[in-house]
């Protein structure tokens, strides 16, 4: 068997001689010496697992953005992608079947924060105030909250910056990751001291005391809780054949039990195991779809890769 190929700025190439041999892992990223490090090990592992089912090499292809990965799922030059739900909804050509658990996490959940001494208490609160969402490809901190307000009838309004007055009777939204500082840094500093009304954030990073200190975090509460959703998505495109496709799902979520696929799932961001989606995720995947299409396009054309 042929190794995969072994270097960032190789990977990164658009791979235009198609092998029905080859099952190519593809990821979206700006850093694709870092992301093939950590894709490597998984396909080694995955190349030898698949050998007598008629692959012979597993490769890595990654893309710059969003449409430029279409554009490989389409070709055929990408087979295997994992992504956030929020990436997931805006890919065709892809199977949702399989999730992804991170440092061993099978779900997790969206918060809405607030400074002890705001007065906000709930959602309703935020009427004339501002949110701080992390970054317009977060599905926990800025898709979920999003949906959730548009589908209750709020008025959005997007701020051009932090020191930008709100209007009355909008929520008046901003993204931490646009500033000068970290999305994480800037949601625990701009809540703690006040200069938004609420920060939307996954419940991991406010346990998370490198990002959310204690004495940041004691003078902060939870106002708003969102259903759980699932962690991470693995994609296999739709007209992978139907034997490879079943093969690797069985390698994949056999994988959990076999201790030589440790080393690659730990680099593959710390994956912990691989399983189905269950039917009820399988529907908060499609609502939230059908969701995220109803969205005002020109909201989201501003934030498209």
């Amino acid at each position: 068997m042929q190794p995969a190929r072994a270097s960032g700025e190789e990977v990164a190439s658009a791979n235009t001689e198609l092998n029905g041999n080859t099952l190519t892992l593809g990821a979206i990223t700006s850093n694709p010496k870092k992301y093939f490090d950590r894709l490597h090990p998984l396909s080694q592992y995955l190349e030898s697992k698949l050998d007598g089912s008629g692959i012979e090499q597993v490769s890595i292809l990654l893309a710059p953005d969003l449409p430029t990965m279409q554009t490989y799922l389409n070709n055929g030059q990408v087979d295997v992608i994992s992504e956030s739900i929020l990436t997931a909804i805006k890919l065709d050509n892809v199977d949702m079947s399989l999730l992804r658990w991170k440092s061993g996490m099978r779900e997790y959940r969206p918060l809405l924060i607030s400074h002890k001494d705001s007065g906000i208490e709930s959602i309703h609160d935020l009427v004339g105030e501002s949110i701080a969402f992390e970054d317009p490809k977060s599905t926990s901190a800025y898709l979920i909250p999003m949906l959730y307000f548009t589908e209750h009838g709020f008025d959005m309004l997007e701020k051009e910056n932090i020191h930008q007055g709100n209007l009355p009777g909008h929520i008046n939204y901003l993204f931490a990751t646009e500033a000068y500082s970290t999305s994480e840094q800037n949601l625990a500093i701009w809540s703690s001291r006040q200069l938004v009304g609420v920060a939307a954030i996954a419940n991991k990073d406010w346990v998370n005391i490198k990002k959310f200190p204690k004495h940041i975090r004691d003078d902060l509460h939870i106002i708003h809780e969102f259903e759980p959703i699932p962690r991470a998505l693995t994609l296999l495109r739709s007209d992978l054949d139907s034997d490879v496709k079943q093969r690797l799902t069985q390698i994949l979520i056999e994988a959990k039990d076999d201790p030589a696929s440790f080393e690659a799932l730990r680099a593959f961001k710390k994956t912990s195991q691989f399983s189905l989606l269950s039917t009820q995720e399988r529907q908060m995947i499609e609502h939230i779809q059908h969701q995220y299409e109803a969205l005002p396009k020109k909201q989201e054309a501003e934030h498209e890769n």
